[in-house]
């Protein structure tokens, strides 16, 4: 309803960021009430021409940290929400990487 754009996929498709394997990456979140973040990368063999799917995605997550170690969940984050630092893996070519958002106070 009003997201399809959202499922189109081909390479040249959307904007990109230039990354260096291990370098780390920061990601930044809203001030939503939050139970966790994760954040996935695609695995390297994915086809960046077709729809990406969950099985596009690595299981475990990205190893990432949050500087501010005094927000719990499910408290309300920082204003300006907060800052995940991720250390990315060995790859090349284009990567997706995708946030799982477990919000707090939505049923």
């Amino acid at each position: 309803a009003g997201f399809e754009s959202l499922d189109e996929q081909e390479q040249s498709r959307w904007a990109k960021t230039v990354i260096q394997p291990g370098q780390p990456l920061k990601i930044k979140t809203a001030n939503h009430k939050s139970k966790h973040f994760k954040f996935y990368i695609t695995k390297p063999n994915w086809d960046p021409n077709k729809l990406f799917t969950r099985e596009s995605f690595e299981e475990k997550p990205l190893n990432c940290y949050d500087p501010q170690p005094t927000w719990v969940a499910p408290n309300q984050p920082p204003k300006d929400g907060l800052t995940f630092t991720c250390t990315m893996p060995n790859r090349s070519d284009y990567q997706i990487i995708m946030a799982e958002w477990d919000v707090d106070d939505t049923r």
